[in-house]
């Protein structure tokens, strides 16, 4: 599966590692103040923050995804680390994501998930203020371009707009529909 980064055309392979490296082996590679805590087996404890709509009007995505992150925790048979998740609700909240986000960063918390155009573009300033890693796999918006610390597992618009476009266009469509909700998800 490949991940999409916002930002500047160079510099892809360092945002991948960079990623990869908050995720899985912060402690090893020397990064910040972040603890080396051991858990019961022997693996190195790296704390994920994990900021999502968990109340509200968009509860169930928010459930869904944070089931799917513990799912993929439980499940991933990591070898030398045991992410542990702090899960917090955001609401879908912009003040209140940003104010989830500093608290993971003030918390020296490496890396956090979160969700949703509206609170990631509110988020992304403080993400790279504060460099701490945001992973952004919901929101595909052209308006998260241009971070250095968040990471969209989607490609922006712009991109699956021209491919699809392409795609339609090579198979011969010269004429389509678009279905759109313009603001579904507070990202404008």
């Amino acid at each position: 599966e490949q991940a999409y980064r916002t930002g500047r055309g160079s510099g892809k392979m360092r945002a991948v590692v960079v990623a990869a490296c908050a995720m899985l082996a912060l402690p090893a590679c020397g990064g910040g103040e972040h603890s080396t805590e051991r858990s019961a087996d022997g693996k190195i404890t790296v704390p994920v923050g994990v900021s999502l709509a968990l109340s509200g009007q968009y509860a169930s995505v928010g459930t869904s995804f944070q089931e799917g992150v513990r799912a993929a925790v439980a499940d991933f048979p990591y070898q030398n680390i045991a992410p542990e998740l702090d899960v917090q609700d955001n609401r879908l909240e912009n003040p209140l994501a940003v104010q989830v986000f500093t608290q993971f960063a003030s918390n020296d918390v490496p890396l956090v998930l979160g969700g949703f155009a509206g609170p990631s573009i509110a988020v992304a300033p403080v993400a790279d203020r504060t460099e701490t890693v945001y992973i952004n796999p919901l929101a595909p918006t052209d308006k998260l371009a241009g971070h250095e610390y968040l990471f969209n597992t989607l490609p922006m618009t712009a991109e699956e707009m021209r491919v699809t476009a392409r795609t339609l266009y090579d198979a011969g469509h010269r004429r389509i529909g678009i279905f759109f909700a313009p603001d579904i998800d507070g990202g404008g």
